[in-house]
């Protein structure tokens, strides 16, 4: 099955973008993601492969309606997405590889996301210097490969819990109605973000070990140069292991979180401040971008009280875009609309239930009988996505999303009853439509 997927997207790229180009680099994607199969269990190998290419075969029909209603509608990119693509074709244009690295190193406009045009305009160089040239499609390429590979690795975090038929399940329907899919085809660097964290992820879920620790260390660095932000908080990931998996020697325990403490604070003492002022700009363009982009969630959380307001902001961020009426009537023709309509709106419903069944067990102490490892790094995720709330939307906080899917996953497999699990979807989905309901009545009355 995996083949005939993969040998199909290949195919469709090369014949609707005309680019060899584009199907060099789909050859190069379908290798990657066999090769990244292959390295982990042998047992779970073939199946992982399946989830890739099902997935690629996906963001690849998506990508092109993209490409197609920039091509031939000439629709406007979003600001960011057109702010990386053009920074990724000009870092490829440079002429040589150490070109690329003095653009994405020496040019002051990307100091705040450096290695997102080394990455992407690396490629397009290749393609500039061997084949016919870089194109929006490509770009878009290296972007939804990493969100395709993102299914691999899910898929190898939910094996470790539950077994591999229903982690399959799972992988494929966070892969296809989560927010990973709608920014995997989009332009930006949350998606290479939410690849990376789901690498350290992996790590910190597996017993300890030196390499695991070095591993995330180099995660951590290459984190930093798409967001000095991300970059911090990654040091989180360094201090779980440690506490988490390290030996049961408490003086080894001492002695490594004394070294992490000494290295992280001589590192980042003299960015912090940067970050900060970062933050505190994007904070401000987010808001008012959340406005004006008329977001009826936004407006109503702008104008509530703390802590309310806090509340419902990061209740936006993990169901955004909710209601999902705005996408569908911002859909001019055929290619927008699965982007802007569809997409949203499966994603927005999903983890409604998501996050609400899991503030329902939460609250019901079922938590109890979960992981102690899960649950904690589920913690950690929630942390995250609470200091993303800002934005009002899932894109900066979708990374935090697959460990609470991961518990999301246990409990329903492995600790709830039959009947419990029933019960909570269809209460979470009857209140979901009643709740928009009167959303949309709040808005039009």
């Amino acid at each position: 099955m995996g083949i005939f997927f993969s040998f199909f997207s290949v195919i469709i790229i090369f014949v609707l973008t005309s680019s060899t180009s584009c199907g060099v680099f789909g050859i190069v994607s379908i290798i990657s993601g066999f090769l990244l199969s292959m390295s982990i269990r042998k047992k779970y190998s073939l199946q992982a492969f399946d989830l890739f290419s099902i997935v690629y075969f996906i963001y690849t029909i998506v990508a092109l309606l993209h490409f197609f209603d920039f091509t031939i509608y000439g629709q406007m990119l979003e600001p960011d997405e057109y702010t990386f693509s053009r920074h990724s074709e000009w870092a490829g244009q440079t002429g040589s590889l150490s070109g690329v690295y003095k653009y994405a190193m020496t040019v002051d406009y990307v100091k705040e996301f450096r290695f997102q045009p080394l990455y992407a305009g690396s490629i397009c160089y290749f393609a500039n210097e061997f084949f016919d040239g870089s194109n929006f499609m490509l770009v878009i390429q290296t972007n939804y490969i990493l969100g395709a590979l993102s299914s691999i690795l899910l898929y190898r975090i939910l094996t470790m819990y539950i077994q591999k038929n229903k982690a399959f399940k799972y992988a494929l329907v966070f892969m296809l109605c989560s927010p990973l899919f709608n920014y995997s085809i989009i332009m930006v660097r949350d998606i290479h973000i939410a690849f990376l964290f789901l690498c350290g992820y992996l790590i910190v879920l597996k017993k300890f070990s030196i390499l695991g620790l070095i591993s995330l260390g180099i995660l951590t660095f290459i984190t930093w140069g798409f967001r000095t932000e991300n970059g911090l908080f990654y040091f989180l990931f360094i201090a779980y292991y440690i506490y988490q998996q390290s030996s049961k020697d408490l003086i080894v325990k001492i002695a490594l979180t004394t070294l992490f403490l000494i290295v992280g604070v001589i590192f980042i003492a003299g960015e912090l401040q940067a970050a900060s002022e970062q933050m505190a700009d994007y904070d401000e363009s987010s808001a008012a971008a959340a406005v004006e982009m008329g977001s009826a969630a936004a407006k109503l959380a702008n104008s509530l009280p703390s802590p309310l307001k806090e509340i419902v902001q990061i209740s936006n961020a993990l169901i955004h875009p909710f209601p999902t009426v705005n996408g569908f009537k911002e859909s001019f023709n055929f290619y927008e609309f699965p982007i802007k309509g569809l997409i949203p709106f499966v994603l927005s419903f999903l983890w409604f239930i998501v996050s609400a069944s899991l503030w329902k067990w939460a609250f019901q102490r079922k938590f109890k009988k979960l992981n102690s490892s899960v649950f904690l790094l589920m913690l950690i995720c929630v942390l995250y996505v609470a200091l993303n709330y800002h934005n009002m939307s899932s894109r900066r906080a979708m990374a935090g999303f697959p460990i609470p899917f991961l518990a999301y996953a246990i409990m329903n497999e492995k600790i709830l009853l039959k009947k419990d699990k029933r019960t909570t979807f269809r209460q979470f989905f009857i209140f979901y439509f009643i709740l928009a309901l009167l959303f949309l009545f709040i808005i039009f009355r």
